[in-house]
């Protein structure tokens, strides 16, 4: 009786082996997940997802201002593809661009500090002149490649769509009133009525104090505008779907 209970203690370790190697085994010949970095993956022309999204920020074309504009799931791939289609034959063109006004601009903020600081020579202050030009020449080529790439973004859409989507863009100082009210052409003193009553509400909130009725009213208004409302109830629609769409599209650059 005492052996029979002694044997299964011999082939314990045998049988975890041959377990622990058949595992083994399993794992190497599994495929591996794949690994979640797709998107820095150079695809057509070295382009990768990063350098697309990033290029349609740069010009306006994100999902919210996309669905504010009402483009469907299949325009704002369109999008997508156009802005891949673009930095294919000019993402070096566009480096070029901001590596020029990089250098511009910190040449002439050094020249400036220094004229400033009643620190430069005769040839640095006459140097200043001409580097803010380079400044300016250098803005303007930057500016005119990423009109380049809007046009080709935007290719297909409507007069509508585009004009939406540029009026967004002319207010990206006033970004944080949120893509809607931004949606509206309106002059600078209408600006900046929405930007006080805005902070005033903010204001009376923080504090848990009653807003002032005069900038409810005219935040109010401003949320009247038709293009605002309309661009809000197209975020409402429209934006999970071509936030999915862009999503998918870049997964494929």
């Amino acid at each position: 009786m005492s052996e029979q209970l002694k044997k299964p203690r011999v082939f314990i370790p045998v049988a975890l082996f041959i377990v622990a190697a058949l595992v083994a085994l399993i794992l190497t010949i599994s495929p591996a997940p794949p690994r979640a970095v797709a998107a820095q993956q150079p695809g057509a022309g070295g382009v990768t997802a990063n350098d697309v999204e990033m290029l349609m920020a740069r010009i306006g074309a994100t999902p919210e201002t996309l669905a504010a504009a009402g483009l469907t799931a299949a325009e704002a791939t369109a999008v997508v593809e156009n802005t891949q289609a673009f930095l294919a034959g000019s993402a070096a063109a566009l480096s070029t661009a901001d590596d020029t006004l990089a250098q511009a601009r910190s040449r002439y903020e050094s020249l400036r500090r220094k004229a400033r600081s009643g620190l430069a020579d005769q040839g640095e202050l006459n140097d200043l002149a001409s580097a803010q030009q380079a400044l300016f020449t250098a803005r303007g080529a930057l500016a005119g490649i990423l009109d380049e790439a809007k046009e080709a973004a935007f290719a297909g859409l409507n007069d509508q769509q585009k004009g939406v989507l540029q009026s967004v863009e002319n207010a990206a100082a006033q970004s944080s009133l949120g893509v809607a009210l931004c949606a509206a052409d309106r002059s600078e003193s209408e600006w900046h009525e929405v930007r006080r009553a805005a902070g005033a509400i903010r204001a009376a909130n923080y504090s848990g104090e009653e807003p002032d009725a005069e900038a409810v009213a005219a935040l109010d208004h401003a949320n009247s505008h038709a293009a605002t409302v309309a661009a809000r109830a197209n975020i409402e629609v429209r934006l999970i779907g071509v936030t999915a769409a862009v999503a998918t599209a870049l997964g494929n650059v």
